[in-house]
């Protein structure tokens, strides 16, 4: 009985971190730090090589990440352009709040900001079937710990007891 308890704690102990999600919201953050640092080298007079520079940084960043709307705030630059966002990617009016992660990287003076809403859709529905897989491996582990212990049971005590009863009669 101590062996299948081992082994069910070690089953558990394998099993349950490959049924959990990684968090990766670093990669967005990162990304959108290099772009709000070539904008802010604009404050101080943009030459056609440094917003050139922005330009491939920011759409660099939308091309390589689930973006769906940038907004900078208090740039007073003239350089407010819309972000194109690649087509087939989903409108911040289709998602459910939930399905939208928001970031936002400022100055330390908090005077520049710039903030990214991202389509987390996938992520979120990957996280409900994992939460699914690791409820069922869960439920499956238990099931199986209590026939096992059912058996054992059944095998040290009942037998015995009834092996007894037997003897008195």
């Amino acid at each position: 009985t101590t062996k299948k308890v081992i082994v069910g704690i070690l089953i558990m102990l394998i099993g349950i971190p490959l049924l959990q999600t990684d968090e990766v919201a670093y990669r967005n953050k990162f990304a959108m730090t290099t772009v709000f640092e070539n904008r802010m080298l604009l404050l101080d007079g943009a030459d056609n090589n440094q917003v050139e520079n922005w330009e491939f940084a920011e759409s660099l960043f939308v091309e390589s990440t689930d973006c769906i709307d940038i907004t900078y705030s208090g740039f007073n630059d003239g350089l407010v352009k819309e972000t194109i966002v690649p087509e087939g990617r989903s409108r911040m009016q289709e998602l459910r709040i939930d399905a939208m992660e928001v970031i936002t990287v400022s100055d330390a003076s908090f005077m520049h900001s710039m903030t990214s809403v991202f389509d987390i859709t996938g992520r979120v529905r990957e996280e409900a079937i994992l939460g699914i897989l690791l409820t069922s491996f869960v439920i499956i582990l238990l099931g199986l710990g209590m026939v096992s212990f059912t058996k054992d049971v059944h095998n040290l005590v009942i037998v015995p007891i009834e092996h007894m009863i037997q003897l008195v009669r």
